[in-house]
């Protein structure tokens, strides 16, 4: 059995986050999965 990768950038379906870190890059984050936390 093979398992084949989906990406979720793929499914126009999907919603996503915009993340920004502390150098000012943004990120897009799954809203499937959960954000990660702040140290």
């Amino acid at each position: 059995m093979s398992e084949q990768y989906v990406n979720p950038f793929d499914n126009t379906e999907n919603q996503f986050t915009v993340l920004i870190n502390h150098h000012g890059q943004y990120s897009l984050w799954p809203e499937f999965k959960p954000t990660p936390s702040v140290p």
